[in-house]
């Protein structure tokens, strides 16, 4: 039985000869390249192969190509290659203020591809270009493990888990979340802790200094666990684009305080967690969460986050549902 073999580019020299596909791997700090694995059963399941591009002796043997969020040096290549577009799935899922080149000719080299996974739901279109979810990590643990964190004491207010980083594109969360913490240093330093790189350092090109930064955390979802609520903050308000604090949060028993996508409670039912948006002041926001921790709605909000979890809703952000609805494009361009 002949056997069809796939190309997974990988630009991290690190992750070539297969090593992307470990779940164990030093680079998969927060889980994310747990979506590889998922893949690569699923395929393998299939009677389909997949390999870092290196495994390639040339990469226009592979049947398909797996094309993630490339930088344009690497698309170079590929055309150089003379690969040819119709055997490539290619994922745009990093936004805009991280690549914005990518998004900026989608219009052009969409319909020269075999398939386009989108994060953006605005930018869908037809049956080539689909919206995919960005796969929940759970920083590496999964929904088995939800009762340890939960029994976790939550003696701590709020945290943060994010970095400060800095970009010039339209639609860029990064300056807000510098003013939360700012508002925060000078109102309710007391309610509130800081985890993540870029903080605190005076050589950052936007320093923020903050008394509860705390460093980088040990372990997302069991620093998570020690605090009645998480503040999540994505790069930028995409529609569709849902990054880990939200479910993360969730799974520790920690009520997610979240700024992002404007369609989040499209998916995400609006009374598991607390939106930003909805509130006209950040004095307005901590109020409201205080009342909320003190007359025992808290534990509503944790439940209606578990039920959540526990549902079909969720699946559409699982490993499995990425890793099903990559196998499928990739059956429609080699068989």
């Amino acid at each position: 039985m002949t056997v069809d073999r796939v190309a997974l580019v990988v630009p991290d020299r690190s992750l070539w000869n297969d090593a992307i596909f470990s779940y164990s791997s030093k680079s998969d700090t927060a889980g994310g390249l747990r979506r590889w694995e998922f893949l690569r059963s699923t395929l393998n399941a299939l009677n389909i192969e997949i390999h870092t591009h290196d495994q390639f002796t040339n990469i226009r043997d592979a049947d398909a190509l797996i094309v993630s969020d490339p930088t344009k040096s690497l698309v170079m290549e590929l055309i150089k290659a003379r690969v040819n577009p119709r055997h490539i799935v290619f994922m745009a899922i990093e936004p805009t203020v991280i690549r914005r080149w990518m998004w900026r000719y989608l219009y052009w080299y969409s319909p020269l591809m075999g398939h386009v996974f989108v994060s953006d739901r605005t930018r869908a279109r037809g049956r080539r270009v689909t919206w995919l979810p960005l796969p929940q990590p759970l920083d590496g643990h999964d929904l088995s493990e939800r009762d340890q964190f939960v029994k976790v004491p939550k003696d701590k207010f709020m945290v943060m888990l994010r970095a400060n980083k800095v970009s010039s594109q339209p639609g860029e969360l990064y300056e807000e979340r510098r003013d939360l913490v700012r508002y925060f240093e000078s109102r309710h330093d007391d309610l509130f802790d800081l985890h993540g790189p870029g903080w605190n350092d005076p050589n950052h090109p936007v320093p923020v200094m903050y008394r509860n930064y705390r460093g980088l955390a040990n372990g997302t979802v069991e620093t998570y666990a020690k605090y009645k609520y998480t503040l999540g903050m994505d790069n930028s308000a995409v529609p569709g684009l849902f990054t880990y604090d939200l479910f993360s949060a969730m799974l520790a028993g920690s009520v997610p305080v979240y700024l992002g996508a404007p369609d989040i409670t499209d998916f995400v039912p609006a009374d598991a967690f607390i939106n930003v948006a909805d509130f006209p002041s950040y004095d307005a926001l901590v109020e409201r969460l205080i009342e909320i921790s003190e007359n025992g709605e808290l534990e509503k909000y944790r439940k209606r986050g578990a039920d959540f979890l526990y549902s079909a809703d969720y699946d559409p952000f699982t490993m499995d549902y990425f890793a099903r609805s990559v196998s499928d494009a990739i059956l429609r361009i080699i068989r």
